[in-house]
């Protein structure tokens, strides 16, 4: 009767012990999610650089208000992310909500598409769509260090206007701008100062400028201002102002329009050329793997005289299957085709990056981008692919922005281990008769335990 009670008394024991050991080990997982990362290229670790800035935030409270559709695997991807993050953090808040289960809240955040994220820090919040490590490194730098750089819009000329929200206007393109601290506003050349805008924007001119204007913009880029030019292809003979003030800064506008076969098999039109080669080097495009629709572009090239004071870079390119289509009259009636004599054969750069060179004051060197299109920027087409990316970066980069984080990306690398005929012998030897041996030594063993146990 005792041992029978004893016997229960142990299996009580056993249980509450077991109990407690695997309520101590949840309670341990959900309050400290540890992860190990084995690999040698640390791949699923966060950057010394992420790291860095998370600890630099962890005296204040960090919001996270995702926007994803549910049961989206990017949306398991970014929660692991964010797990991490928390971990070196600590006060870290996130939350995942499905915008379209709850538009209010959308509404109220202003979330328009998908994917968004908004970041809360102190009194400072930031949105960023789709983001990757490196994205949100850039994101937690611009909460840490936040600045205000004005993009001046010119108009006047029939230039896109940022006040419009029809499929023509450039208005989300202006919310864009605000939300990363680049405020935009309109302005005149020769009537509004230039003093306080840090980047001057041309979006896509319909008339010719006046001498004057161009001697405006081309002092202020001198002086160190930054100029965002968009250029679309206009008629024959139309527009020589631009074709001067471009060779003056080492940039040569071709009279033509990119015909491109690519974009048809990715569900665009012929006239859409596919960007998808970029400088790899370049800040502009280091590391953007988007790819970007320009909607009736033409190509630039490198004039043939570059001032010695300038440094110009083609930073993006149409495909290999791309033309550039010189007969315009043709191209009108639907009849265009290749030709050697006159048209030039992909990959054509569609964009150029310009700085100047020999200034020691950043803020003192004046910078460039030009761009052959701007209606990628307009509403109906800037949330097409990656053009807002694009234009963004081209935007951060003329404004002189440094809170920009660049991080490496890890590759498994492969490590064969070579093996000698006499190690291959060695390892087959071993598998095929140690295991036999082992067994039978164990065997054997375990028999005259047995026996001297009786």
């Amino acid at each position: 009767m005792f041992k029978q009670f004893l016997i229960r008394f142990q299996l009580v024991i056993i249980s509450i012990v077991l109990l407690l050991t695997f309520g101590m080990m949840m309670a341990i997982v959900m309050r400290y999610n540890k992860r190990w990362d084995l690999t040698h290229e640390r791949m699923y670790s966060l950057s010394d650089e992420t790291l860095q800035l998370l600890n630099q935030m962890r005296d204040s409270k960090i919001e996270i208000y995702a926007f994803y559709p549910a049961n989206d695997p990017n949306r398991d991807e970014l929660e692991l992310f964010l797990k991490e993050a928390k971990l070196h953090q600590g006060d870290m808040n996130y939350r995942f909500y499905d915008a379209e289960r709850r538009p209010q809240l959308a509404d109220y955040w202003k979330v328009s598409e998908n994917y968004t994220v908004i970041i809360r820090f102190k009194d400072r919040q930031e949105r960023v769509i789709l983001p990757d490590e490196e994205m949100f490194a850039t994101t937690l730098l611009k909460l840490i260090q936040p600045r205000e750089f004005p993009v001046c819009f010119v108009s006047g000329h029939g230039e896109a206007q940022i006040n419009k929200k029809d499929e023509h206007g450039i208005s989300s393109l202006a919310e864009s701008l605000q939300e990363g601290h680049y405020p935009a506003r309109e302005i005149v050349m020769g009537v509004d100062s230039l003093d306080s805008c840090q980047v001057i924007a041309v979006p896509g001119p319909q008339q010719e400028w006046g001498h004057d204007e161009f001697k405006l913009l081309k002092h202020a880029f001198e002086d160190g201002k930054s100029v965002l030019f968009l250029i679309d292809p206009m008629d024959r003979n139309a527009g020589k102002g631009f074709y001067r003030f471009a060779e003056d800064v080492g940039v040569a506008l071709r009279e033509d329009v990119i015909v491109d076969k690519m974009s048809r098999m990715v569900g665009g039109d012929f006239l859409v050329p596919f960007i998808n080669q970029y400088h790899p080097e370049h800040p502009v495009t280091f590391n953007f793997q988007k790819p970007v629709f320009l909607p009736v572009a033409r190509s630039i090239s490198l004039a043939k005289d570059i001032p010695e004071n300038l440094e110009v870079e083609r930073i993006a390119f149409s495909g290999s299957n791309s033309w550039s289509e010189t007969s315009l009259e043709l191209l009108e009636q639907g009849e265009a085709s290749y030709e050697t004599e006159t048209d030039y054969p992909g990959p054509l750069s569609v964009a150029a990056a310009i700085e100047q060179k020999g200034k020691d004051d950043l803020q003192k060197t004046g910078r460039m981008v030009i761009i052959g299109d701007s209606d990628f920027v307009t509403n109906q087409y800037l949330g097409v692919a990656g053009n807002r990316n694009f234009i963004l970066r081209a935007v951060q980069w003329l404004a002189k922005d440094g809170r920009v984080v660049y991080l490496k990306e890890h590759f498994p690398r492969f490590q064969p281990l070579p093996i000698s005929q006499e190690q291959r012998r060695v390892i087959l030897s071993s598998t095929m008769a140690g295991g036999p041996v082992f067994f039978l030594i164990f065997g054997a063993l375990t028999i005259v335990w047995r026996r001297r146990r009786k």
